[in-house]
């Protein structure tokens, strides 16, 4: 499973699953992150920029797909 799609699946299931509410105004790169953090992303590495990237390109799709609710 690629970096994105397991950001993208962590946010559905904090969001969905668990309804955790989504901090929009929060920056990309922190929930990354916390997503690493707690539940881990394989094969990512915090320190590489280009993963980094990727996952935080993922929130922001992810952010474009689930928007936040008015």
């Amino acid at each position: 499973m690629s970096i994105e799609s397991q950001v993208k699946s962590a946010l559905d299931a904090a969001t969905h699953e668990n309804e955790y509410p989504h901090e929009y105004l929060r920056p990309a790169e922190e929930i990354v992150l916390e997503i690493h953090d707690w539940s881990g992303i394989a094969g990512f590495d915090q320190d590489n920029i280009v993963h980094v990237s990727a996952a935080m390109a993922a929130v922001e799709e992810w952010r474009k797909e689930n928007p936040q609710p008015s």
